[in-house]
């Protein structure tokens, strides 16, 4: 392909924000979290705030906790939650996930049946620039 002026110069302009994008973000969060250490020394699970001394304007933490299931430890114990008393199947969703994989071994009838019970929209496209194999 034949890249023109105008691809060439845009070409560089993304690489060069894509390290600026890069380094801004390890920058902001590292200030964030030390901001919200800081300022929020016993944050409670959810929305917390900190009033500023500027007419009325208050600092806002969303404090989130991230619970993920352990498979092998909920099938051993199970039983054990069941009897105490604790409704597994209420407590724990289980989400549809497609297997891409097996998706594309269908047929063309398939497909066209199945495509009925997804969403489909296109991702963001991802870019990158290697340097040729020699």
């Amino acid at each position: 392909m034949e890249l023109t002026i105008k691809d060439t110069q845009d070409l560089h302009r993304w690489e060069q924000l894509v390290e600026k994008a890069n380094a801004l973000r390890v920058e902001e969060l590292a200030l964030r979290k030390e901001l919200a250490a800081r300022l929020f020394v016993d944050p409670k699970e959810g929305v917390n705030r900190v009033e500023l001394n500027t007419y009325g304007w208050s600092l806002v933490l969303t404090h989130t906790i991230s619970r993920t299931v352990d498979s092998a430890a909920l099938t051993a114990s199970k039983e054990t939650l069941r009897s105490a008393g604790i409704n597994v199947d209420e407590l724990i969703r289980f989400k549809p996930e497609l297997s891409v994989s097996s998706f594309r071994k269908l047929t063309d009838e398939q497909h066209s049946l199945f495509d009925n019970v997804l969403v489909i929209k296109p991702g963001c496209p991802a870019l990158e620039i290697k340097q040729a194999k020699h």
